[in-house]
């Protein structure tokens, strides 16, 4: 059985046990930090807020809490769960404040996640976005800041990229391979200058070399 294979069973089983318990088990396995670490997940029913991001034993934890704001759809906090995973994913620092650039990227991260595990399809779309569409007061209580989702765009951008849009059995994990290899690289980026910058993409090079003989397509 393929690693694939088995987060969606082990979605599959959270999502039937959520529902013989009455609950709502709006997570899937497998988040990861741009390094490749995984993100695990807490429910705290004390938590005042939907999802978010704390440091647990030293390391960041997604926590969600599905009594908050109730009137969500199943879909909705699934996204917003995605969305928090993806800033992880994208190497967003949870204690720096949010830009809506940067949730606008999160938010497309986090939409490709969901599609490319079947757990979302493009008809879902619409409702997430009209669903979603809340006063500043209910926005305070997800992953911020508050704004109109624009997930559409998102799926113009995914149509234009067909392998991920329909992607092959490999293609979430080197998806996934490629996006740590080119957080360092960004980062290198950033700081380098002259000929340091030509190491900066000789090592992204190496690294997504690496990915392509793990994960071949």
């Amino acid at each position: 059985m393929t690693s694939a294979m088995r987060w969606l069973l082990a979605v599959a089983l959270m999502l039937t046990l959520g529902a013989a318990r009455g609950e709502e088990y709006l997570t899937f396995q497998g988040c990861v930090d741009a390094d490749g670490r995984a993100v695990p997940s807490q429910l705290d029913r004390s938590l005042v807020r939907a999802v978010d991001t704390a440091y647990v034993g030293g390391r960041p934890t997604i926590r969600y809490n599905p009594d908050v704001l109730p009137e969500l759809r199943s879909d909705t906090r699934l996204f917003m769960y995605a969305h928090e995973c993806a800033r992880h994913e994208l190497g967003l620092p949870a204690g720096e404040a949010r830009t809506l650039e940067d949730a606008r990227r999160a938010d497309c991260a986090g939409l490709a996640t969901l599609l490319r595990s079947d757990l979302l399809v493009p008809r879902d779309v619409a409702a997430i976005e009209h669903d979603a569409a809340l006063t500043p007061d209910a926005w305070a209580l997800l992953p911020g800041p508050a704004r109109t989702l624009a997930l559409d765009a998102c799926l113009e951008e995914l149509a234009a990229r067909p392998s991920l849009a329909h992607p092959v059995k490999a293609q979430p994990d080197w998806n996934s391979c490629v996006r740590a290899c080119g957080e360092p690289l960004r980062a290198c980026k950033r700081t380098c200058s002259g000929a340091a910058c030509d190491d900066c993409q000789s090592r992204y090079e190496q690294c997504s070399s690496m990915c392509d003989f793990r994960f071949p397509l």
